[in-house]
């Protein structure tokens, strides 16, 4: 799978050279790869496998392996795909999730807010009274705090950073799920 995607963002990049309706094979150490684009669809196969890109810059779909890995980057997660309460006024910058690995599942989203770090990690701690706090420090750079907490096979975890002068604390929220 690593081969697949080197060969995947190899393709990408020459991807940003063709045009629409295009379909060109080139050869690489690795091998023969052909990249395909039909509109917003590119399509990088080689003797690995294949890599299937939908979208655009701001939103795509990559799905590899024949549908066994679908990564949906800036889709725009909700609370309750992240299962993870959005802190109140805060905007959402970045989204992914990743579906059907062998090793499981997971959803993020990265948050904004110009509240601190103080009042950010007291909103999550009433959330989840039984999260532990992995890390709190500060930095001659910022502060970041690391909270976790696991409800049956799902692990969640916040991350709260600030740079000492930044105008906004980020936040990110991240769920993961094992395979069964």
């Amino acid at each position: 799978m690593g081969r697949l995607v080197a060969l995947l963002a190899v393709g990408v990049v020459l991807t940003i050279a063709l045009g629409c309706g295009s379909k060109r094979t080139y050869r690489t150490s690795e091998g023969q790869v052909t990249v395909t684009r039909k509109g917003e669809k590119v399509t990088v196969e080689s003797k690995e496998g294949k890599v299937e890109v939908q979208g655009d810059r701001e939103s795509a779909t990559i799905t590899a392996e024949g549908g066994k890995t679908t990564v949906k980057v800036n889709q725009g997660a909700s609370e309750q795909e992240v299962g993870i309460p959005f802190y109140p006024g805060a905007k959402a910058t970045q989204t992914a999730a990743v579906s059907g690995q062998e090793a499981g599942s997971f959803t993020q989203v990265m948050l904004t807010t110009p509240d601190s770090v103080d009042q950010v990690k007291a909103f999550y701690q009433k959330q989840f009274p039984k999260a532990e706090t992995a890390m709190d420090m500060q930095s001659p750079s910022g502060r970041m705090v690391h909270m976790s907490v696991k409800e049956g096979e799902l692990q969640k975890v916040i991350q709260i950073n600030r740079d000492n002068n930044a105008k906004e604390t980020q936040i990110l929220l991240y769920r993961a799920r094992k395979s069964d």
